[in-house]
């Protein structure tokens, strides 16, 4: 992706215009790939979680760059509830995590990672929220 795509969309202040899954296959042999041609696309909860919990020799860590709330019905804590349920980790993206995602998947041209004023602030809110959300279950 470009460097605004990547910043309009994973910058955790605002509401995004569009929802980004980058991820990474890691296989036994410990090397890491990432799938160049598979689609990329939004996995609905309750279809991964039914696949983690039908595939419990794979592994899963979500790194999420905000919490996604759509309304109060509490779909939300439930859908991430039962995800962790399912054998998922799930953290918020820190300032570390947010550079990775610049280097392997931004086209940077060569431009360090810098991070927004409050991004680490921001961060540990959105994790003590998660962390509250997974507790409450």
């Amino acid at each position: 992706m470009d460097e605004n795509t990547f910043t309009e969309n994973f910058n955790n202040q605002g509401w995004p215009s569009k929802t980004f899954l980058c991820y990474m296959v890691e296989r036994l042999d410990g090397d890491a790939e990432i799938p160049l041609d598979e689609y990329k696309g939004f996995v609905r909860n309750k279809k991964l979680t039914t696949f983690l919990e039908e595939n419990r020799h794979i592994s899963l860590h979500i790194f999420a760059s905000r919490i996604y709330t759509v309304d109060d019905s509490g779909s939300r804590q439930s859908g991430l509830c039962a995800l962790q349920a399912a054998g998922a980790r799930i953290t918020i993206m820190t300032s570390k995590d947010f550079e990775r995602c610049w280097v392997t998947f931004v086209d940077h041209k060569e431009k360090p990672f810098q991070p927004w004023e409050g991004l680490e602030v921001k961060s540990q809110e959105l994790c003590d929220e998660l962390q509250a959300i997974l507790r409450d279950q």
